[in-house]
Order: C-alpha cells, then structure tokens, then sequence
C-alpha cells in the first residue's frame, strides 16, 4: 500500500513529483506505461488501470498521465488525455482513495 500514486510517473512532471514525495518521506509510488515505476499500466485501459489502483492502494491519486508531444492526431489525444482521465476517476472511485488531483 501507498499513500501516494502519481501517474504519469516516468514523464518530466510525474517523475519530479514522484522524487519529490519520496525524498520527503512520503510513501509514494509511480505508474505509467511504461518505465521505472512501481506500477505499470496504461490510462486508456479501464480494467488494467482499475487493477493497478487496486494493487497500489494509494490514500491520494495525483494524476500527472498525459499525451504532451506534437507528433500524435486529435483523436490520439483526447483518447489520452480526456478519456484516460475518466478512466483514471472511475478507478479512483472504485477502490475508494480518498483525494483525486
């Protein structure tokens, strides 16, 4: 279990806060596609991203997961960025943590 899960967690801004928590102290872990994490899972799957939520337990999502580069169309984007931010809400709700950010 954790307190903290950051998506997004092999990306620049994922990554940073990751560091950040865990040099503090704070039981924090990462989640991503793909990476040095402690969980890995893609955002545009409900199921495996429920799962991971699940495995992690984390108290406090911070959802950092996005699409940033300028190489992908607008249907690739909004499936990452808008979708996989429901998904991540919807596992967020059904294992119960208790802040989303």
């Amino acid at each position: 279990m954790v307190d903290i899960l950051v998506t997004g967690a092999a990306g620049f801004v994922g990554g940073a806060l990751r560091r950040r928590l865990e040099s503090t102290g704070r039981a924090a872990a990462g989640l991503d596609l793909r990476g040095a994490v402690a969980f890995t899972a893609d955002i545009t799957d409900p199921q495996a991203l429920t799962e991971a939520f699940r495995a992690a337990a984390p108290r406090v999502v911070v959802h950092a997961a996005a699409r940033v580069d300028d190489r992908g169309t607008e249907a690739e984007f909004w499936r990452v960025n808008v979708e996989g931010t429901r998904h991540a809400l919807a596992a967020a709700r059904a294992v119960g943590v208790q802040r989303f950010v």
